[in-house]
């Protein structure tokens, strides 16, 4: 599994034939040489460009942005969760409720991702899961500082050790939030070493290269059960059982996270 949350969920049934390994991205375009997007900016800009709802924790974000005392913009893609009548609601109360920090942008197209991580001071990642997902493994990759919900107790194993990930906050508080974005946009030195360690750590658990070799290794480890063609609609059976278990899982985690988190603060009923 690639799922941090669904691999130590699985673990508590089994410590054997599991493992995880890191998704990885596409390093000849998310890189530390990007185009430069051609666009003046006004003051600090943060860019958040994951879709927004509770399982991004964007309540927390609103939150936090409300309590900073820094002078920032925060660019955020006009894309929210509204999959049923709950979520739709959400939205509803979350774009009533936008921070005066906070510009919605039309979805970028892919191509035009590392030029806006490039033109954007820091990024603003997802704030409830505890471990990173795409966007903050980009942004990391161009070497851009995130701010990023990091649960201390998830380790990332490389060749050599176990590691914590250094992105913050390890608390999705949106005081503890709040210092990070502060301090983020007044001291230069905190956030280029952020960039720095937080470029270092995706270089050493989700370098491509890495990722392969990890991928590689398994296959040689099992390569006594590996399925035949004869074998190819079982093969496909289990992938697709995987998959579905994955998302069935991932979706009942987040429906208890929304029961717990909708009906508290502003966005209650």
């Amino acid at each position: 599994t690639s799922s941090q949350e669904l691999f130590f969920e699985l673990k508590k049934y089994r410590t054997k034939y599991i493992e995880c390994i890191e998704l990885t991205r596409d390093t000849s375009i998310f890189n530390e040489n990007p185009i430069v997007l051609d666009k003046e900016k006004e003051k600090f800009t943060f860019l958040s460009p994951h879709r927004n709802g509770l399982e991004k924790g964007t309540e927390k974000i609103w939150d936090a942005l409300e309590l900073c005392k820094s002078d920032f913009d925060v660019i955020i893609i006009d894309w929210f969760d509204n999959r049923n009548p709950e979520e739709k609601e959400i939205e509803e109360k979350l774009r009533s409720n936008k921070p005066k920090q906070v510009k919605f942008i039309p979805i970028i197209k892919r191509e035009e991702m590392p030029a806006y991580y490039a033109y954007a001071d820091a990024i603003i990642g997802q704030m409830r899961l505890g471990y990173h997902g795409a966007v903050e493994m980009e942004a990391a990759f161009c070497k851009r500082p995130v701010v990023h919900f990091s649960d201390p107790k998830i380790k990332y194993k490389t060749d050599t050790e176990s590691i914590i990930s250094p992105f913050l906050p390890h608390s999705n508080e949106p005081k503890k939030i709040a210092e990070i974005i502060d301090k983020i946009v007044t001291n230069k030195v905190f956030r280029e070493k952020l960039q720095n360690d937080e470029n270092e750590f995706m270089k050493k658990i989700s370098d491509p290269t890495i990722i392969a070799e990890q991928w590689k290794k398994l296959i040689e480890k099992n390569k006594t059960g590996i399925v035949h063609e004869s074998k190819s609609f079982f093969s496909l059976f289990v992938k697709i059982f995987v998959f579905v278990s994955e998302k069935m899982y991932y979706n009942n985690k987040m429906q208890e996270k929304n029961i717990q988190v909708f009906g508290k603060k502003r966005y209650n009923n």
